[in-house]
């Protein structure tokens, strides 16, 4: 998920011409998005199961 973030974020600025700043925008802010998801899932599931507690469901 994050990896096509940054391929699509990589095509926008390699473009021919300007980047439009809110295309650029957009794709800081949806990686932000996928980041802080990510971060959230990992919180929920991965720090319990290091503290020996339970995981919860995706």
């Amino acid at each position: 998920m994050i990896r096509f973030a940054l391929l699509d974020l990589d095509a926008l600025l390699r473009g021919e011409g300007a980047v439009e700043s809110a295309a650029l925008r957009g794709e800081f802010e949806r990686i932000a998005g996928g980041l802080e998801a990510h971060f959230a899932y990992e919180e929920a599931n991965l720090l319990p199961a290091l503290r020996g507690e339970g995981a919860t469901a995706p």
